[in-house]
């Protein structure tokens, strides 16, 4: 039985079988076969880029070159970075970008330029981008600066996603204060991280760089989509006035933010706050800092989050400032006596407590940070008293997801 079977299933064996050749596939699968063969971001970075799709493919033959050229999704994505340019062709990387783009005939476009060291994004490089087609755009760049970052974003109106690496300004050039403010309706995520490890100024009193700053950036955007915000210095920066331009591009443009990330930016604690009694849409918050010298005045913060007068001047209740915070995460650094420590950190627990407060029900009716669900806390190297311990293990039980890192 079993050898009948198999015997009725065997395949017929060909003898006019002839190898198949890549060209003879239809037009349709050979551009699968090429699209499937783009690079990953990794893979463009780790090699030249004459090894990797698209230009690898162009230069097989002149019929593959004529149907490469013809596929716009071959080239929609493109990575300049600094492994992949010679020092003798820095004035052809904005003519050779240009040539590459223009491939994608009008399609969305994702640019990612990682140049840390090479002072490139100049007039030259910016006039043969189609900025107006970018979706996505990450720059690297060791001498970029808030008036280049407006001048740029001026022309991306379809802008989705964007990251910048770049140098603070203490203010914008008279051009861009005279100019209109840019409106990114589509710009959803939005991570800027600044200062300069080449020249920094400090304050002697804080350590912190005091040279460079963020704030004026926003101050000229509009952004009604933004739902992710990451800010962060390269090292502790002074930037008072960020909380304020913050609230003033949030009144502006009723973003839906749902995550905020601060780190290593010395700011008003008071106007921070204020700027998060406007964020209602928030559920995730990191305050974090790898500096040290400073101490960011976190745990006040907490204190103004989850401890607030319960009664506005109308005697109606307080909203939450946070109603969805669902994710805390806090990081600072406090030099002070042992005793002194403990008491900050019963007041960040006594603010993580408050999730578990009902109205009028703990002091002065506040409200808590009642749907908090996970919370991380990084402690220096200490080890806890067995009252904080006990504070920790009683939150645990009571189902609060608890990462107490020690650092």
């Amino acid at each position: 039985m079993a050898s009948s079977l198999s015997s009725s299933f065997k395949l017929p064996v060909s003898t006019n079988s002839r190898p198949c050749y890549i060209n003879t596939l239809p037009p349709e699968l050979l551009r699968e076969v090429f699209i499937l063969s783009l690079p990953t971001k990794r893979e463009w970075t780790d090699t030249s880029l004459l090894s990797i799709s698209p230009l690898s493919l162009v230069q097989v033959c002149k019929s593959w070159r004529l149907f490469v050229e013809g596929v716009p999704e071959l080239w929609q994505t493109l990575y300049i970075h600094r492994d992949n340019i010679a020092s003798d062709c820095l004035e052809n990387v904005g003519p050779g970008a240009g040539r590459f783009l223009s491939h994608a005939l009008q399609r969305s476009i994702s640019l990612s330029i990682d140049l840390p060291s090479y002072g490139l994004i100049t007039s030259d490089v910016l006039s043969h981008i189609p900025w107006a087609s970018l979706v996505e755009l990450e720059i690297i760049e060791g001498k970029f600066s808030v008036d280049m970052a407006l001048e740029i974003l001026a022309c991306c109106g379809n802008l989705v996603q964007c990251t910048f690496f770049m140098l603070g300004s203490p203010c914008v050039s008279e051009l861009v204060l005279d100019g209109p403010v840019i409106v990114l309706n589509h710009l959803e995520y939005l991570s800027v991280t600044f200062g300069s490890a080449w020249f920094p100024v400090y304050s002697a009193s804080s350590g912190a760089e005091t040279s460079k700053k963020i704030s004026p950036l926003f101050e000229h955007l509009e952004l009604p989509a933004l739902e992710y915000l990451k800010i962060r210095a390269s090292m502790a920066s002074i930037d008072i006035d960020l909380p304020l331009a913050l609230l003033e591009c949030q009144r502006d443009s009723q973003f839906p933010l749902k995550t905020l990330e601060f780190s290593n930016v010395l700011c008003n604690t008071q106007h921070l706050r204020d700027l998060l009694s406007e964020l209602p849409t928030l559920t995730t918050l990191h305050l974090l800092h790898t500096d040290k010298r400073c101490c960011h005045q976190y745990p006040h913060l907490l204190d103004l989050l989850s401890f607030t007068n319960g009664i506005d001047e109308t005697g109606e209740p307080i909203k939450n400032i946070l109603p969805n915070l669902e994710r805390l995460k806090v990081q600072d650094t406090i030099r002070c006596t042992e005793l002194f420590t403990d008491q900050w950190d019963h007041r960040v627990l006594d603010a993580i407590e408050s999730r578990t407060w009902t109205a009028g029900a703990y002091p002065y009716r506040e409200v808590g940070l009642a749907q908090l669900k996970k919370v991380t806390i990084r402690w220096d190297g200490r080890r806890h008293s067995p009252p904080i311990a006990n504070r920790l293990n009683n939150l645990r039980r009571a189902g609060l997801i608890m990462h107490h890192t020690v650092i």
